[in-house]
Protein backbone atom coordinates (compact mmCIF):
# COMPACT_ATOMS: atom_id res chain seq x y z
CA UNK A 1 0.00 0.00 0.00
CA UNK A 2 1.77 3.43 -0.77
CA UNK A 3 1.46 6.01 2.04
CA UNK A 4 2.99 9.71 1.87
CA UNK A 5 4.98 11.90 3.88
CA UNK A 6 3.45 14.94 6.23
CA UNK A 7 4.50 16.67 3.06
CA UNK A 8 2.86 14.78 0.94
CA UNK A 9 5.86 12.87 -0.59
CA UNK A 10 5.73 9.47 -1.81
CA UNK A 11 6.69 6.89 -0.11
CA UNK A 12 7.82 3.67 -2.53
CA UNK A 13 8.06 0.47 -1.31
CA UNK A 14 11.02 -1.45 -1.26
CA UNK A 15 11.04 -3.41 -4.60
CA UNK A 16 7.67 -1.38 -5.96
CA UNK A 17 7.88 0.05 -9.51
CA UNK A 18 10.40 -1.32 -11.01
CA UNK A 19 11.42 0.34 -14.29
CA UNK A 20 9.20 3.16 -13.14
CA UNK A 21 10.46 4.64 -9.74
CA UNK A 22 12.90 7.20 -11.17
CA UNK A 23 9.65 8.98 -12.32
CA UNK A 24 8.21 8.97 -8.86
CA UNK A 25 11.30 9.95 -6.84
CA UNK A 26 12.16 13.06 -8.97
CA UNK A 27 8.65 14.07 -8.57
CA UNK A 28 8.82 13.75 -5.16
CA UNK A 29 12.13 15.96 -5.10
CA UNK A 30 10.30 18.60 -6.95
CA UNK A 31 7.63 18.46 -4.30
CA UNK A 32 10.33 18.66 -1.55
CA UNK A 33 12.49 21.54 -3.42
CA UNK A 34 8.70 23.17 -3.35
CA UNK A 35 8.13 22.47 0.45
CA UNK A 36 11.52 23.95 1.28
CA UNK A 37 11.29 27.26 -0.69
CA UNK A 38 8.48 27.16 -2.51
CA UNK A 39 6.45 30.49 -3.10
CA UNK A 40 2.96 31.08 -3.51
CA UNK A 41 0.98 34.29 -3.96
CA UNK A 42 -2.39 33.67 -3.66
CA UNK A 43 -5.60 35.88 -4.71
CA UNK A 44 -8.62 35.49 -2.25
CA UNK A 45 -11.43 36.62 -4.05
CA UNK A 46 -13.80 36.44 -0.74
CA UNK A 47 -13.43 36.81 2.70
CA UNK A 48 -15.00 33.57 3.88
CA UNK A 49 -16.42 32.71 7.35
CA UNK A 50 -15.30 30.52 10.32
CA UNK A 51 -17.91 28.29 8.95
CA UNK A 52 -16.80 28.25 5.12
CA UNK A 53 -13.17 29.72 5.24
CA UNK A 54 -11.03 29.97 2.40
CA UNK A 55 -8.15 26.78 1.91
CA UNK A 56 -4.60 26.12 2.03
CA UNK A 57 -4.40 22.87 1.11
CA UNK A 58 -1.21 20.44 2.00
CA UNK A 59 -2.36 17.37 -0.96
CA UNK A 60 -0.51 13.97 -1.19
CA UNK A 61 1.79 13.50 -3.92
CA UNK A 62 -0.14 16.41 -6.31
CA UNK A 63 0.86 20.00 -6.46
CA UNK A 64 -1.37 22.53 -4.28
CA UNK A 65 -0.22 25.94 -2.77
CA UNK A 66 -0.07 24.75 0.88
CA UNK A 67 3.21 22.92 -0.14
CA UNK A 68 5.01 25.92 -0.36
CA UNK A 69 6.55 27.57 2.68
CA UNK A 70 6.37 30.97 1.28
CA UNK A 71 2.46 32.15 1.16
CA UNK A 72 1.63 36.05 -0.12
CA UNK A 73 -2.33 36.56 0.08
CA UNK A 74 -3.96 39.31 -1.86
CA UNK A 75 -7.02 40.67 -3.17
CA UNK A 76 -8.17 42.02 -6.56
CA UNK A 77 -7.75 45.74 -4.74
CA UNK A 78 -11.05 45.86 -3.11
CA UNK A 79 -11.93 45.63 0.40
CA UNK A 80 -13.30 41.75 1.39
CA UNK A 81 -13.83 42.58 5.21
CA UNK A 82 -12.55 43.71 8.37
CA UNK A 83 -11.20 39.84 8.50
CA UNK A 84 -10.35 37.06 5.93
CA UNK A 85 -10.57 33.24 7.19
CA UNK A 86 -8.02 30.81 5.64
CA UNK A 87 -8.14 27.14 6.92
CA UNK A 88 -4.58 24.24 6.71
CA UNK A 89 -6.44 21.43 5.44
CA UNK A 90 -4.55 18.07 4.28
CA UNK A 91 -5.53 16.61 1.13
CA UNK A 92 -8.54 18.48 1.38
CA UNK A 93 -9.70 17.72 5.13
CA UNK A 94 -10.33 19.55 7.78
CA UNK A 95 -9.77 17.18 10.52
CA UNK A 96 -6.91 14.86 11.54
CA UNK A 97 -4.51 13.88 10.54
CA UNK A 98 -3.11 17.27 10.30
CA UNK A 99 -0.43 19.21 8.44
CA UNK A 100 2.97 19.63 10.90
CA UNK A 101 5.05 22.27 9.99
CA UNK A 102 5.91 25.88 9.20
CA UNK A 103 4.81 28.73 7.19
CA UNK A 104 5.82 32.29 6.07
CA UNK A 105 3.27 34.51 5.58
CA UNK A 106 2.58 38.48 4.38
CA UNK A 107 -0.53 39.33 4.13
CA UNK A 108 -0.77 41.91 1.59
CA UNK A 109 -4.62 41.90 1.65
CA UNK A 110 -5.81 45.96 0.66
CA UNK A 111 -7.45 46.33 4.14
CA UNK A 112 -8.32 42.87 6.13
CA UNK A 113 -6.85 41.23 8.66
CA UNK A 114 -5.83 37.46 7.88
CA UNK A 115 -6.86 34.52 10.51
CA UNK A 116 -5.30 30.95 10.14
CA UNK A 117 -6.44 27.91 11.73
CA UNK A 118 -6.70 24.01 11.49
CA UNK A 119 -9.70 22.20 12.10
CA UNK A 120 -12.81 23.89 13.65
CA UNK A 121 -12.05 27.51 14.75
CA UNK A 122 -11.31 29.10 17.69
CA UNK A 123 -9.57 31.74 19.11
CA UNK A 124 -6.39 28.92 20.65
CA UNK A 125 -5.86 27.02 17.60
CA UNK A 126 -5.65 30.40 15.23
CA UNK A 127 -3.21 33.37 14.09
CA UNK A 128 -4.19 36.45 13.37
CA UNK A 129 -2.16 38.25 11.15
CA UNK A 130 -2.52 42.17 10.43
CA UNK A 131 -3.09 43.78 7.75
CA UNK A 132 0.74 44.65 6.21
CA UNK A 133 2.33 42.51 8.02
CA UNK A 134 4.18 39.43 7.65
CA UNK A 135 4.60 36.27 10.28
CA UNK A 136 5.74 32.93 10.61
CA UNK A 137 3.36 30.33 12.14
CA UNK A 138 3.37 26.67 13.10
CA UNK A 139 1.30 24.07 12.68
CA UNK A 140 0.82 21.37 15.13
CA UNK A 141 -1.74 18.64 15.92
CA UNK A 142 -4.43 21.13 14.84
CA UNK A 143 -3.18 24.28 16.76
CA UNK A 144 -1.53 27.25 14.73
CA UNK A 145 1.02 29.32 16.60
CA UNK A 146 2.34 32.12 15.83
CA UNK A 147 6.67 32.34 15.84
CA UNK A 148 7.52 35.39 14.41
CA UNK A 149 5.76 38.72 13.66
CA UNK A 150 6.55 42.04 12.17
CA UNK A 151 5.94 44.75 10.14
CA UNK A 152 6.17 44.54 6.32
CA UNK A 153 9.64 46.38 4.72
CA UNK A 154 10.61 47.04 1.77
CA UNK A 155 13.86 48.62 -0.23
CA UNK A 156 15.79 49.58 3.03
CA UNK A 157 18.85 51.49 2.97
CA UNK A 158 21.08 51.97 5.29
CA UNK A 159 23.97 54.28 5.45
CA UNK A 160 26.00 56.15 7.55
CA UNK A 161 25.79 59.89 6.69
CA UNK A 162 28.45 61.56 4.74
CA UNK A 163 29.12 64.53 2.60
CA UNK A 164 27.80 67.43 5.00
CA UNK A 165 29.38 69.62 7.85
CA UNK A 166 26.46 68.73 9.82
CA UNK A 167 26.98 65.16 9.28
CA UNK A 168 30.58 65.22 11.67
CA UNK A 169 28.65 65.82 14.11
CA UNK A 170 26.46 63.22 13.97
CA UNK A 171 29.21 60.36 13.48
CA UNK A 172 26.90 57.74 15.26
CA UNK A 173 23.44 59.12 12.93
CA UNK A 174 22.52 56.33 10.47
CA UNK A 175 19.98 57.15 7.69
CA UNK A 176 17.25 55.06 6.30
CA UNK A 177 14.96 55.65 3.46
CA UNK A 178 12.22 53.45 1.50
CA UNK A 179 10.95 53.96 -1.96
CA UNK A 180 14.02 55.13 -3.59
CA UNK A 181 14.60 58.13 -1.38
CA UNK A 182 18.08 59.02 -0.90
CA UNK A 183 19.88 59.33 2.51
CA UNK A 184 19.92 62.22 4.42
CA UNK A 185 21.97 63.03 7.48
CA UNK A 186 20.02 62.26 10.72
CA UNK A 187 16.60 61.62 8.58
CA UNK A 188 14.61 58.27 8.28
CA UNK A 189 12.35 59.32 5.91
CA UNK A 190 9.31 57.73 3.82
CA UNK A 191 10.20 59.67 -0.13
CA UNK A 192 7.08 59.82 -2.96
CA UNK A 193 5.55 62.85 -4.39
CA UNK A 194 5.12 64.14 -0.39
CA UNK A 195 7.75 63.50 2.30
CA UNK A 196 7.20 62.18 5.94
CA UNK A 197 10.68 62.78 7.58
CA UNK A 198 12.45 62.19 11.21
CA UNK A 199 15.11 63.88 12.19
CA UNK A 200 16.54 62.12 15.97
CA UNK A 201 19.16 64.21 17.20
CA UNK A 202 19.92 65.91 14.53
CA UNK A 203 19.45 69.52 13.69
CA UNK A 204 16.10 71.72 12.40
CA UNK A 205 14.78 72.17 8.95
CA UNK A 206 18.37 71.51 7.78
CA UNK A 207 20.09 74.05 9.59
CA UNK A 208 23.21 74.33 11.54
CA UNK A 209 22.27 73.32 15.17
CA UNK A 210 22.33 75.08 18.51
CA UNK A 211 21.57 72.44 19.79
CA UNK A 212 20.22 68.59 19.70
CA UNK A 213 16.62 68.33 18.69
CA UNK A 214 14.35 65.25 18.25
CA UNK A 215 12.03 66.13 15.65
CA UNK A 216 9.25 64.21 13.55
CA UNK A 217 7.77 65.81 11.03
CA UNK A 218 5.20 64.62 7.87
CA UNK A 219 4.96 66.72 5.07
CA UNK A 220 1.71 66.70 2.58
CA UNK A 221 0.96 68.26 -0.58
CA UNK A 222 -1.34 71.50 1.16
CA UNK A 223 0.55 71.63 4.60
CA UNK A 224 3.03 70.09 7.19
CA UNK A 225 3.50 69.64 10.55
CA UNK A 226 6.12 68.97 12.97
CA UNK A 227 6.58 67.31 16.67
CA UNK A 228 10.01 68.82 18.02
CA UNK A 229 11.55 67.70 21.27
CA UNK A 230 14.17 69.83 23.63
CA UNK A 231 16.90 68.73 25.60
CA UNK A 232 16.39 71.01 27.96
CA UNK A 233 12.49 69.25 28.65
CA UNK A 234 9.87 70.82 26.34
CA UNK A 235 7.84 70.25 23.14
CA UNK A 236 6.48 72.15 20.60
CA UNK A 237 4.04 71.70 17.92
CA UNK A 238 4.31 73.25 14.86
CA UNK A 239 2.33 73.64 11.46
CA UNK A 240 3.02 74.74 7.77
CA UNK A 241 -0.01 75.65 5.98
CA UNK A 242 1.97 77.06 2.86
CA UNK A 243 4.34 73.96 2.37
CA UNK A 244 3.42 72.27 -1.28
CA UNK A 245 4.83 69.01 -2.82
CA UNK A 246 8.41 69.07 -2.75
CA UNK A 247 8.91 72.69 -0.60
CA UNK A 248 11.23 72.19 2.34
CA UNK A 249 9.47 72.90 6.13
CA UNK A 250 9.28 76.14 7.21
CA UNK A 251 6.78 75.29 9.92
CA UNK A 252 5.59 78.36 12.64
CA UNK A 253 4.96 76.99 16.58
CA UNK A 254 1.56 77.11 17.78
CA UNK A 255 2.04 75.03 21.14
CA UNK A 256 4.39 74.43 23.11
CA UNK A 257 4.61 71.53 26.72
CA UNK A 258 6.83 73.17 29.12
CA UNK A 259 9.61 70.90 31.25
CA UNK A 260 7.04 72.01 34.05
CA UNK A 261 3.93 70.67 32.36
CA UNK A 262 2.47 73.87 31.96
CA UNK A 263 0.92 74.20 28.11
CA UNK A 264 0.90 76.99 25.79
CA UNK A 265 -1.28 77.83 22.72
CA UNK A 266 0.14 80.83 20.65
CA UNK A 267 2.42 81.25 23.60
CA UNK A 268 6.31 80.44 24.49
CA UNK A 269 6.46 80.85 27.86
CA UNK A 270 2.82 79.48 29.69
CA UNK A 271 3.06 80.53 33.41
CA UNK A 272 0.08 78.28 33.76
CA UNK A 273 -1.26 74.61 33.10
CA UNK A 274 -2.76 76.24 30.19
CA UNK A 275 -1.95 79.56 29.02
CA UNK A 276 -3.61 81.35 25.73
CA UNK A 277 -1.92 83.41 23.66
CA UNK A 278 -3.49 87.69 24.63
CA UNK A 279 -3.37 88.72 21.45
CA UNK A 280 -6.55 88.57 18.59
CA UNK A 281 -8.18 85.85 18.22
CA UNK A 282 -7.22 84.69 21.19
CA UNK A 283 -8.81 82.27 24.09
CA UNK A 284 -11.04 79.64 23.32
CA UNK A 285 -12.96 80.30 20.59
CA UNK A 286 -15.07 78.72 18.56
CA UNK A 287 -17.84 80.09 15.54
CA UNK A 288 -19.82 79.27 12.68
CA UNK A 289 -21.57 81.27 10.14
CA UNK A 290 -24.48 81.76 12.23
CA UNK A 291 -21.99 82.47 15.31
CA UNK A 292 -20.72 86.01 14.05
CA UNK A 293 -19.85 86.84 18.03
CA UNK A 294 -17.78 85.24 20.41
CA UNK A 295 -15.68 86.04 23.67
CA UNK A 296 -13.05 84.23 24.87
CA UNK A 297 -12.22 83.33 28.72
CA UNK A 298 -9.74 84.33 30.73
CA UNK A 299 -8.81 84.22 34.61
CA UNK A 300 -8.80 87.03 36.69
CA UNK A 301 -5.15 87.09 38.04
CA UNK A 302 -5.95 89.51 41.24
CA UNK A 303 -8.19 87.24 42.26
CA UNK A 304 -7.49 85.33 45.41
CA UNK A 305 -9.83 82.55 44.50
CA UNK A 306 -10.17 80.45 41.37
CA UNK A 307 -12.64 82.05 38.67
CA UNK A 308 -13.43 81.52 34.96
CA UNK A 309 -14.34 85.25 34.30
CA UNK A 310 -16.26 86.19 31.09
CA UNK A 311 -15.33 89.52 29.74
CA UNK A 312 -17.03 92.04 27.32
CA UNK A 313 -14.41 94.65 26.20
CA UNK A 314 -16.42 97.67 24.79
CA UNK A 315 -15.47 100.97 24.34
CA UNK A 316 -19.28 102.59 24.16
CA UNK A 317 -21.01 100.35 26.77
CA UNK A 318 -25.05 100.54 26.59
CA UNK A 319 -28.35 99.46 28.20
CA UNK A 320 -29.03 95.77 27.03
CA UNK A 321 -25.70 94.68 25.84
CA UNK A 322 -25.21 91.49 26.28
CA UNK A 323 -22.30 90.65 28.21
CA UNK A 324 -21.90 86.47 27.33
CA UNK A 325 -24.38 84.32 26.04
CA UNK A 326 -24.48 80.49 26.00
CA UNK A 327 -26.28 78.75 23.24
CA UNK A 328 -27.21 75.58 23.33
CA UNK A 329 -27.92 73.78 19.62
CA UNK A 330 -28.89 70.59 18.37
CA UNK A 331 -30.42 69.53 15.01
CA UNK A 332 -34.29 69.11 14.74
CA UNK A 333 -36.59 66.43 13.29
CA UNK A 334 -35.27 67.35 9.35
CA UNK A 335 -31.93 67.60 10.74
CA UNK A 336 -31.58 71.58 11.01
CA UNK A 337 -29.40 73.02 13.72
CA UNK A 338 -31.93 74.71 15.54
CA UNK A 339 -31.34 77.03 18.87
CA UNK A 340 -33.08 75.10 21.40
CA UNK A 341 -31.59 77.38 24.91
CA UNK A 342 -30.20 80.66 25.26
CA UNK A 343 -29.20 82.18 28.51
CA UNK A 344 -27.40 85.49 28.71
CA UNK A 345 -26.69 88.17 31.23
CA UNK A 346 -27.08 91.73 29.80
CA UNK A 347 -26.05 95.51 31.76
CA UNK A 348 -27.97 97.96 32.52
CA UNK A 349 -27.78 101.52 33.56
CA UNK A 350 -24.45 101.54 32.08
CA UNK A 351 -23.97 105.27 32.19
CA UNK A 352 -24.17 105.14 36.22
CA UNK A 353 -21.52 104.31 38.36
CA UNK A 354 -23.87 101.57 39.75
CA UNK A 355 -24.21 99.60 36.92
CA UNK A 356 -26.91 96.69 37.12
CA UNK A 357 -26.80 93.49 35.49
CA UNK A 358 -29.82 91.53 34.35
CA UNK A 359 -30.16 87.61 33.70
CA UNK A 360 -32.41 86.02 30.91
CA UNK A 361 -33.21 82.64 29.64
CA UNK A 362 -35.03 82.15 26.34
CA UNK A 363 -36.37 78.98 25.57
CA UNK A 364 -37.44 77.45 22.09
CA UNK A 365 -41.31 77.04 21.95
CA UNK A 366 -42.90 76.24 19.16
CA UNK A 367 -40.41 76.92 16.39
CA UNK A 368 -39.61 80.54 17.91
CA UNK A 369 -37.01 81.30 20.95
CA UNK A 370 -39.13 82.88 23.35
CA UNK A 371 -38.09 84.71 26.43
CA UNK A 372 -38.61 82.18 29.79
CA UNK A 373 -37.94 84.58 32.91
CA UNK A 374 -35.66 87.26 33.74
CA UNK A 375 -33.79 88.16 36.67
CA UNK A 376 -32.45 91.39 38.44
CA UNK A 377 -32.51 93.81 41.08
CA UNK A 378 -34.90 96.28 39.25
CA UNK A 379 -37.17 94.01 38.43
CA UNK A 380 -36.93 90.46 40.28
CA UNK A 381 -38.14 87.62 38.74
CA UNK A 382 -40.40 88.14 35.76
CA UNK A 383 -41.82 85.22 34.05
CA UNK A 384 -43.06 85.29 30.41
CA UNK A 385 -46.98 85.37 30.77
CA UNK A 386 -47.33 81.67 29.41
CA UNK A 387 -44.51 80.26 31.69
CA UNK A 388 -46.38 78.00 34.46
CA UNK A 389 -43.99 77.32 37.83
CA UNK A 390 -44.39 73.84 38.41
CA UNK A 391 -43.41 72.20 42.24
CA UNK A 392 -44.00 68.99 42.84
CA UNK A 393 -42.50 69.33 46.15
CA UNK A 394 -44.57 71.98 47.51
CA UNK A 395 -47.31 69.53 46.26
CA UNK A 396 -45.63 66.59 48.11
CA UNK A 397 -45.61 68.24 51.39
CA UNK A 398 -48.72 68.34 53.20
CA UNK A 399 -49.98 71.14 55.95
CA UNK A 400 -53.38 72.03 57.46
CA UNK A 401 -53.00 75.43 57.91
CA UNK A 402 -55.10 77.44 55.51
CA UNK A 403 -53.31 77.99 51.99
CA UNK A 404 -51.27 80.90 50.50
CA UNK A 405 -50.78 79.48 47.11
CA UNK A 406 -52.71 77.01 45.41
CA UNK A 407 -50.70 73.74 43.84
CA UNK A 408 -52.22 71.51 42.08
CA UNK A 409 -52.03 67.37 41.35
CA UNK A 410 -48.99 68.16 39.47
CA UNK A 411 -47.57 70.13 41.36
CA UNK A 412 -48.19 73.00 39.16
CA UNK A 413 -48.24 77.01 41.42
CA UNK A 414 -52.01 78.47 40.67
CA UNK A 415 -53.53 82.09 41.98
CA UNK A 416 -56.92 81.98 43.25
CA UNK A 417 -59.28 83.78 40.48
CA UNK A 418 -63.11 85.12 40.56
CA UNK A 419 -63.44 87.46 37.55
CA UNK A 420 -65.75 86.15 35.20
CA UNK A 421 -62.67 86.85 32.11
CA UNK A 422 -61.52 83.58 33.94
CA UNK A 423 -64.84 80.99 34.16
CA UNK A 424 -66.64 79.26 31.90
CA UNK A 425 -70.13 77.38 31.31
CA UNK A 426 -71.57 79.40 34.95
CA UNK A 427 -74.91 77.73 35.71
CA UNK A 428 -76.98 78.25 39.46
CA UNK A 429 -75.32 75.99 42.85
CA UNK A 430 -77.40 73.11 42.83
CA UNK A 431 -75.94 71.67 46.32
CA UNK A 432 -77.03 73.61 49.27
CA UNK A 433 -78.32 73.24 52.57
CA UNK A 434 -79.29 69.37 52.54
CA UNK A 435 -75.35 68.80 51.58
CA UNK A 436 -74.16 71.35 54.26
CA UNK A 437 -76.29 68.92 57.00
CA UNK A 438 -74.75 66.46 55.61
CA UNK A 439 -71.31 67.38 56.56
CA UNK A 440 -69.65 65.88 59.27
CA UNK A 441 -67.18 68.59 60.73
CA UNK A 442 -63.82 67.08 62.91
CA UNK A 443 -61.04 68.26 64.46
CA UNK A 444 -57.63 66.32 63.69
CA UNK A 445 -53.92 66.81 63.67
CA UNK A 446 -51.89 66.73 60.27
CA UNK A 447 -49.03 64.27 60.18
CA UNK A 448 -46.75 66.85 58.68
CA UNK A 449 -48.22 69.53 61.56
CA UNK A 450 -46.54 67.90 65.03
CA UNK A 451 -49.91 68.04 67.72
CA UNK A 452 -51.42 71.40 66.21
CA UNK A 453 -55.00 70.84 66.47
CA UNK A 454 -57.10 71.64 63.83
CA UNK A 455 -60.67 71.61 62.66
CA UNK A 456 -62.12 71.32 59.29
CA UNK A 457 -63.59 68.46 56.84
CA UNK A 458 -62.47 64.95 55.33
CA UNK A 459 -62.10 65.10 51.83
CA UNK A 460 -63.34 61.79 50.94
CA UNK A 461 -67.00 62.10 53.09
CA UNK A 462 -67.20 65.46 51.23
CA UNK A 463 -66.30 63.76 47.73
CA UNK A 464 -69.25 60.88 49.04
CA UNK A 465 -71.77 63.80 49.76
CA UNK A 466 -71.10 64.61 46.08
CA UNK A 467 -69.87 67.94 46.33
CA UNK A 468 -66.49 66.94 43.99
CA UNK A 469 -66.64 70.25 43.06
CA UNK A 470 -65.05 71.28 46.21
CA UNK A 471 -62.52 68.19 46.23
CA UNK A 472 -58.86 68.57 44.63
CA UNK A 473 -57.97 64.76 43.72
CA UNK A 474 -54.41 63.85 43.21
CA UNK A 475 -53.02 62.15 39.99
CA UNK A 476 -54.64 58.98 40.34
CA UNK A 477 -58.27 60.25 41.31
CA UNK A 478 -58.31 60.04 44.93
CA UNK A 479 -59.75 62.73 47.10
CA UNK A 480 -56.55 64.74 48.40
CA UNK A 481 -57.62 68.06 49.45
CA UNK A 482 -60.33 70.66 49.76
CA UNK A 483 -60.97 73.97 48.21
CA UNK A 484 -62.03 75.56 51.79
CA UNK A 485 -62.38 78.72 50.42
CA UNK A 486 -64.77 77.75 47.18
CA UNK A 487 -67.26 76.31 50.60
CA UNK A 488 -68.39 79.84 51.03
CA UNK A 489 -70.71 79.52 47.58
CA UNK A 490 -71.96 76.30 49.52
CA UNK A 491 -72.78 78.10 52.88
CA UNK A 492 -74.23 80.69 50.91
CA UNK A 493 -76.85 78.79 49.25
CA UNK A 494 -77.30 77.08 52.74
CA UNK A 495 -78.17 80.38 54.31
CA UNK A 496 -80.19 81.32 51.35
CA UNK A 497 -82.02 78.63 51.80
CA UNK A 498 -82.63 78.52 55.49
CA UNK A 499 -83.40 82.10 55.09
CA UNK A 500 -86.28 81.46 52.51
CA UNK A 501 -87.62 79.35 55.32
CA UNK A 502 -87.77 81.55 57.58
CA UNK A 503 -89.10 83.64 55.90
CA UNK A 504 -92.10 81.67 55.18
CA UNK A 505 -92.37 80.97 58.51
CA UNK A 506 -92.35 84.51 59.52
CA UNK A 507 -94.78 85.07 56.78
CA UNK A 508 -97.04 81.85 58.40
CA UNK A 509 -96.34 83.22 62.64
CA UNK A 510 -97.89 86.99 61.18
CA UNK A 511 -101.21 85.47 59.57
CA UNK A 512 -101.77 82.87 62.75
CA UNK A 513 -101.52 86.29 65.48
CA UNK A 514 -103.21 88.38 62.54
CA UNK A 515 -106.20 86.27 63.78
Amino acid sequence: MTTYTNLGIKQIDTGAEAGTWGTSTNTNFGYIDTSIVGYSSITLSSAGTTGAPNTLNVADYAASDGRNRLINYTDSGSTLGATCYVQITKNGSATAPYFDGYYFIRNSLTDSNLVVFQGTYSAGNAVTIINGLDAVIRCSGGVVTVVYNKPQLTNIAVGRPTGSTAATTMQQTYCVSTGGGTPTSGFLYSHGSNRASWVCNGYRNNTSPTNQWTSLALGGSSGAAMIEMDPTGYMTFSTDSSKTTGSTFSVTERMRIANDGNVGIGNTNPTYRLTIDAGANSGIYCTTSALTTSYFVSTDSSATAMSAVYYKDSATPADGDDLVIFRCYGNNSIGTATEYVRFFVEALDVTSTTEDGRFSLSLQDAGTLTSAFTISFTDGLVFNSSIKVTAPYIYATTTATAANVNVDSSGVLKRSTSSLRYKTDITPATHGLNEVLALNPVTYKGIHDGDTVFGGLIAEEVDAVGLSEFVVYDSEGRPDALAYSNMVSLLIKAIQEQQSVIEELKTRVAAVESK
